[in-house]
């Protein structure tokens, strides 16, 4: 997250209410992978595991120890968002969409929720304006 400004500050602000609870006391409903209403222990937290790269939930449901996040993972062949929250029915697609406009909004992630790499935006400028280059070049011929 290189030559980029933002404040995690003001992002957390944005965040934390859509996935914490502070005065919870006790046990949550949660969805499970068949959109199913479970509930989760005083211990336990609602938890999601997006597939970004197939648009599908990989894994929903309770678990434990966990803190109220949100963890975004972009690899070569492995995509995905996490959410992890402390309120009632907050792993939804609702919370997803939600934060993901937040990301989106301070340019964490693009519109797929793919973390925008600035190394990538400059190899792209770089590759349209050797393309416009050639093109000219040859044109003029």
């Amino acid at each position: 997250m290189f030559d980029r400004v933002y404040n995690p500050q003001i992002i957390y602000g944005e965040i934390a209410p859509i996935i914490e609870n502070p005065s919870r006391n006790g046990t949550i409903q949660c969805y499970n992978t068949r959109n199913a209403t479970i509930t989760c222990g005083s211990k336990e937290f609602c938890n999601l595991d997006y597939d970004q790269r197939e648009n599908k939930f990989r894994s929903r449901g309770c678990k434990q120890n966990i803190e109220p996040r949100v963890h975004v993972y972009d690899g070569r062949s492995y995509s995905s968002f996490e959410i992890g929250c402390n309120r009632d029915l907050c792993n939804n697609d609702e919370t997803l969409s939600k934060i993901k406009t937040i990301l989106i909004n301070y340019g964490l992630i693009d519109d797929n929720g793919r973390r925008i790499a600035q190394g990538n935006i400059k190899m792209v400028s770089l590759l349209l304006m050797l393309s416009a280059l050639i093109f000219n070049i040859l044109y003029s011929l």
